[in-house]
């Protein structure tokens, strides 16, 4: 996906994930320290989450509470979510994909407006994700 600038735009926001093998575990994914490494070693080989992540749903946040510490807490009566630990933490994450990202973009010779739209996409996601609204849904 990264070969080219043509793969790149077609396989842009694509990316899902799905960790198979942990269905009877009842620690939420990023609770699991094996999938907490394999994703840590996959991303310093691979970093370009940003460009290549679905923009809906949890699939950011999946990303960012594999990278960074967190906590179950209770969000409402019934309601329990993922709390990180250190928004620094978090903060300096980001840096660090949005880093790999325009390295990507430069390398593949990517379009700056591309660039910004998935940007705004992002921080409009993480806007959801920290304010405590809903992430955008999948489309139908």
């Amino acid at each position: 996906m990264t070969e080219t600038r043509e793969l790149a735009e077609r396989w842009e926001g694509r990316v899902a994930m799905v960790f198979a093998g942990w269905d009877a575990d009842p620690r939420e994914v990023v609770e699991i320290p094996e999938v907490r490494r394999y994703f840590a070693s996959l991303t310093e080989a691979w970093p370009y989450w940003l460009h290549f992540i679905e923009k809906v749903g949890d699939s950011l946040p999946l990303v960012l509470g594999l990278l960074c510490l967190g906590h179950r807490e209770a969000i409402a009566p019934g309601l329990i979510g993922w709390a990180f630990d250190d928004l620094e933490e978090v903060r300096k994450q980001l840096m660090l994909l949005f880093l790999r990202q325009n390295a990507l973009y430069e390398r593949l010779g990517l379009s700056e407006s591309m660039n910004q739209r998935i940007t705004e996409e992002v921080a409009q996601l993480l806007e959801s994700v920290f304010s405590g609204a809903p992430p955008p849904a999948a489309p139908g």
